[in-house]
């Protein structure tokens, strides 16, 4: 519905995960998208490979990285 009514991009989650981990993994997305200035695909991408190093081991676990895709505009 968001694309629908003209929003250029959407990062979607395919299944529900707890909001903590969506909320960490949107931090590093956006400090890598804004500060870093990387593509948004590519932000989206190193917030999620980040996870794969955390020191909090639980977020290592794809359930809470994986779900995440853009939608429309991912550059």
């Amino acid at each position: 519905a968001l694309i629908h009514v003209g929003t250029a991009t959407c990062i979607v989650a395919r299944w529900n995960i707890d909001a903590p981990s969506s909320r960490e993994l949107l931090r590093r997305f956006y400090r890598s998208w804004l500060v870093d200035r990387l593509p948004k695909a590519q932000a989206l991408r190193h917030a999620q490979r980040s996870f794969l190093t955390d020191p909090l081991q639980y977020l290592r676990h794809p359930y809470h990285w994986a779900p995440f895709t853009i939608i429309g505009d991912w550059w």
